[in-house]
């Protein structure tokens, strides 16, 4: 390629990027961390209370619980999750990316696994304590993912207009 194509190429690049607006991709909700942090606090308790509700309707109650103790569960499960994942983003992007996401759904698993031993008050229920902790886990990660993607739909046609 002659190298005057391959300048105009290049400038014609950088002008369709400056006209064009980009979605944002990765796993943040927000530029901004401490906004992210909040909204994804905001995210998780509204995930949290539905996919417990949902089970409730079915009479398939998962999880016991008092009001507080939900509240603390899930700040201290963003918390924990928001550290891991920067942490996991930064070093093992690779590993993400070959196991197709899993690796995100085993986080959650073990984060909501070990907030149990945190906030005392939550207790899923025996005698398929792990097995409710594996579907609230799968059920919360599908429904999130959901809201997140619509969080994200929102914020890009904001910036578009």
């Amino acid at each position: 390629m002659d190298p005057k194509d391959e300048k105009e190429l290049r400038e014609l690049l950088e002008q369709l990027s400056k006209q064009q607006k980009v979605p944002q991709v990765g796993f943040l909700v927000h530029k901004n961390f401490t906004i992210h942090f909040i909204l994804m606090v905001l995210i998780n308790l509204l995930v949290g209370a539905t996919t417990l509700g949902t089970f409730e309707v079915f009479e398939y109650p998962l999880v016991e619980f008092g009001l507080a103790s939900f509240f603390m569960y899930m700040l201290i499960f963003t918390t924990f999750e928001a550290l891991l994942k920067v942490f996991i983003f930064k070093y093992f992007m690779r590993a993400i990316i070959l196991s197709f996401g899993l690796i995100n759904l085993a986080i959650t698993y073990i984060i909501f696994y070990l907030g149990t031993f945190i906030v005392k008050d939550i207790q899923f229920i025996k005698p398929n304590e792990m097995f409710n902790l594996l579907i609230f886990s799968i059920c919360f990660s599908v429904i999130r993912n959901i809201v997140i993607y619509y969080v994200r739909k929102i914020q890009f046609e904001r910036q578009v207009k």
